[in-house]
């Protein structure tokens, strides 16, 4: 379910500046338990500069920054139960450099808040915001919100819905636009407009219309700009689709040096769009890294990423694969709006030859194994030796997987086996009822590096290792199954090979 917060979204002016500013807050009427978070801002993404849990029903703080400013006009203020997921609303606040902001209110929904900025985008984003009709659409899906966070919830009917109320609400938002005067947070918000309105799961024709009609308001210059691309790209590009001919765009590794889509031709070619501030896209990403890896080469894998240029250079740098990560520099208005990505993860399988092969979006793990290691391009980069009376196998041959959970390495002792994972998940535990399956027999797990049956947390977007200790496998064994349980979403991993 798509959270509110990237629906209320307000614009940024480029403020560089390292003078100090204040925002205080005071608001009270606030349910205990609740978190208040205050979000630094950028491109597609947030960071969190601030939370602070209620207590005695108010939410009383002086937040000073200075250089945090740098390249901000902006933050995003959110109200959450981090129980339950569920989302109160947010607002943002705009600010100069070197100002302080009176933050005042009564009540959960930070949309009911007020503050005394006199920031060109704060009166922009409360002329958008304004509307009695458009509030009560906020608060309906409001409702769907919280009810996502059932498990039992019917998802699809959830985002249907959602999106029908998102367009109505939309097609209020464009005509306030129609009634105000051009100006840059006119056109940020107009490009983020023509984004919603493709992505949405019931694409509303009249709505597009008349995002259509405001088009003639922009000029050459604006339409230059990254979100004049955006708004460019959204209203008048033709999605790729299978069978279609790869389309190209200049893109820049996190040295600055340029590279295009075609530079990989000869191989297929699995293209990932993708964002540092998406967290599938960041779990999948060491999957990726890892069959890259084991393919040694022999299948190409390119990330295109969307976020500025700085977030791009810093998360690329601490998150590093060894496969090529990329960025245009135009957020959504680039290659993102060359092929009309509507939501990320979004993968596109390329022939050797730059036909589009297969397209699908989310972080599906068997999706994105299947399509490597199915490929004609795809070779094995298994190498086998022997350590005393060890057999070690590293990169052993997969068949298939059910998650982001796979082998690494096999060693067969004659009084164990060993198998190193890689773990994609964030979050995760090795479980007591994990066997080995082979010619009939079963071989159970002895001790892991993390323990049993006990959660562990690594770093998303890094993977982690985990070593396991089994019942010894026969030394000839030829093909064996890696099961951890009879749960239906217990980890698989069938078909490990190992040569001789």
């Amino acid at each position: 379910m798509k959270r509110i917060l990237t629906l209320i979204v307000a614009l940024a002016a480029v403020v560089a500046s390292k003078a100090q500013t204040t925002i205080n807050f005071d608001v009270t009427g606030l349910n205990n338990g609740l978190n208040v978070t205050l979000f630094k801002v950028e491109g597609r993404g947030g960071v969190s500069v601030l939370t602070q849990k209620i207590e005695d029903n108010k939410f009383k703080c002086t937040f000073t920054c200075d250089s945090l400013m740098q390249n901000l006009s902006y933050f995003s203020v959110v109200v959450t139960n981090n129980e339950t997921h569920e989302q109160f609303g947010s607002t943002n606040v705009y600010l100069y450099p070197n100002s302080t902001i009176h933050v005042k209110g009564t009540g959960n929904d930070p949309e009911d808040w007020t503050n005394d900025s006199n920031h060109p985008g704060q009166k922009f984003y409360n002329v958008m915001f304004a509307n009695d009709k458009s509030k009560a659409i906020q608060d309906e899906m409001k409702k769907l919100n919280a009810q996502a966070s059932n498990p039992e919830a019917d998802m699809k009917a959830l985002n249907h819905a959602f999106d029908s109320l998102l367009n109505v609400d939309n097609k209020l938002r464009v005509k306030t636009l129609e009634t105000l005067p051009k100006d840059e947070y006119w056109i940020e918000y107009y490009a983020i407009m023509a984004r919603a309105a493709v992505a949405s799961s019931t694409v509303d024709n009249e709505l597009i219309e008349s995002l259509t009609n405001l088009y003639s308001r922009l000029t050459e210059e604006d339409k230059q700009t990254v979100d004049g691309k955006t708004i460019t790209a959204n209203l008048f590009n033709k999605p790729v689709n299978i069978g279609d001919t790869m389309k190209d765009y200049d893109l820049y590794d996190i040295d600055g040096n340029l590279h295009h889509l075609a530079e990989f031709k000869g191989k297929d070619l699995l293209v990932d769009f993708s964002s540092y501030f998406c967290g599938p896209c960041l779990i999948i990403s060491p999957l990726l890294d890892f069959l890259y890896k084991a393919g040694n080469m022999s299948f190409n894998v390119v990330t295109v990423n969307n976020d500025t240029k700085s977030q791009f250079e810093e998360h690329t740098r601490a998150h590093g694969v060894s496969f090529p990560v990329l960025n245009d520099r135009d957020g959504d208005g680039g290659i993102f709006g060359i092929y009309k990505i509507k939501g990320i993860p979004n993968f596109y399988l390329f022939s050797p030859d730059g036909i589009v092969k297969d397209k699908w979006m989310g972080a599906y793990p068997e999706k994105v194994f299947n399509s490597i290691t199915k490929s004609s391009s795809f070779k094995w980069n298994t190498s086998v030796e022997k350590k005393g009376n060890a057999k070690v196998v590293n990169y052993p041959p997969i068949e298939s997987i059910n998650s982001i959970f796979i082998a690494e390495k096999v060693t067969l002792y004659a009084d164990s086996t060993v198998i190193d994972f890689l773990s994609c998940s964030p979050a995760f535990s090795f479980g007591s009822g994990s066997t080995l399956h082979y010619n009939g027999k079963q071989y159970k797990v002895i001790s892991s590096s993390i323990g049993l049956d006990k959660f562990v947390e690594g770093m998303i977007g890094h993977g982690s290792h985990v070593t396991a200790t089994f019942e010894p496998l026969p030394m000839d064994a030829t093909k064996f199954d890696y099961i951890e349980g009879d749960c239906d979403n217990c980890f698989k991993i069938l078909g490990i090979e190992l040569p001789e």
